[in-house]
């Protein structure tokens, strides 16, 4: 799977690189929407048709020639999700993975 990240990582550069993680088991890249080199962001109905279709399990994407710290917007996307975010230093492809915070229910 870090092969197939990679891959896309490369394709997309100079600009971050997205896609999902299905059942902690494989990687499907998707369009970054946002221009420029530091952010990204699914087409909306692209991210609603693959939630339809697979059991998401991780957000990866990458931060270029900085480090793999979370923006303040990678954290709350990760919470308001609820979904682990893989965020790669690329092109080291050093990995930090974001737990989303638990939400209580009322």
């Amino acid at each position: 799977m870090i092969d197939d990240i990679y891959s896309h990582f490369e394709k997309e550069y100079p600009n971050e690189g997205c896609g999902i993680i299905v059942d902690n088991s494989y990687f499907i890249p998707c369009k970054n929407v946002n221009p420029g080199p530091s952010s990204f962001g699914f087409c909306p109905t692209e991210y609603l048709n693959l939630r339809v279709r697979y059991n998401i399990t991780g957000i990866v994407h990458n931060h270029i020639n900085e480090g793999n710290e979370p923006s303040q917007s990678d954290i709350k996307s990760c919470n308001a999700l609820q979904i682990p975010y893989y965020i790669f230093k690329y092109p080291e492809m050093e990995l930090n993975i974001v737990q989303p915070e638990k939400v209580n229910a009322a």
